[in-house]
């Protein structure tokens, strides 16, 4: 899905996720997030159309600008500050349903015994850097949990996961082993929560600008 550039003063962004069926769906509120964006912005496009139409022949020109731009900025200020309490509340919703969702895929992580652990790193050390890289690599796609755990809970003295980047991905590598259903969906609801995010702040950087209050917090 994706927001007409026809009838919208600026590109919002694509919904490239799929649409949730309902309101029970936790992508749900960022998706009445993108479609308010794109409603705010059309909002906003016909009360500028009306303010900046209205007869002021009888003002000086100077005059004129003055009144149509406070005009502009008056409604803008109303419709983002009314809008964005009420976005807000549905983004704070969204981004609270990825915690649940990482959490919940968390507790199915099944625990590897230190002993254990502690042999993997031992195997893994004793490989030069080429070979323990192709060894996580090809234990990632084969779903291997105990390497990948061992890996990310390795001390920092192993070279395994050299960065926090790469501790990360494996640790998403892991969620992803243990339930890949459930990570997929967590996958698109972070990108919600972004494509949301993005169709909001597009909005209302569009409407500041052309109302000229671009600068205000």
């Amino acid at each position: 899905m994706e927001i007409s550039t026809k009838t919208s003063p600026t590109y919002l962004g694509s919904w490239i996720v799929p649409v949730p069926a309902s309101d029970a769906n936790p992508m749900f509120p960022a998706f009445a997030v993108f479609n308010g964006s794109a409603d705010t912005l059309e909002a906003y496009a016909v009360e500028a159309a009306r303010i900046r139409g209205l007869d002021y022949s009888d003002y000086r020109p100077e005059v004129r600008v003055a009144r149509i731009q406070g005009a502009l900025q008056s409604f803008a200020r109303k419709l983002l500050a009314d809008r964005g309490a009420r976005y807000q509340q549905l983004l704070d919703r969204v981004a609270a349903n990825i915690t649940t969702a990482q959490r919940d895929l968390g507790k199915a992580i099944p625990a590897t015994s230190e002993v254990r652990m502690a042999a993997i790193w031992g195997v893994l050390n004793s490989l030069e850097r080429d070979a323990y890289t192709r060894g996580i690599r090809e234990g990632v796609l084969r779903g291997d949990v105990e390497l990948i755990q061992s890996v990310i809970s390795a001390p920092r003295v192993f070279p395994f996961a050299p960065d926090d980047d790469a501790r990360e991905q494996l640790q998403d590598d892991l969620l992803r082993a243990c339930n890949a259903g459930a990570y997929d969906a967590l996958i698109d609801l972070r990108n919600a929560a972004a494509i949301a995010n993005s169709a909001w702040a597009r909005c209302q950087s569009y409407i500041r600008g052309d109302a000229g209050i671009a600068n205000e917090a």
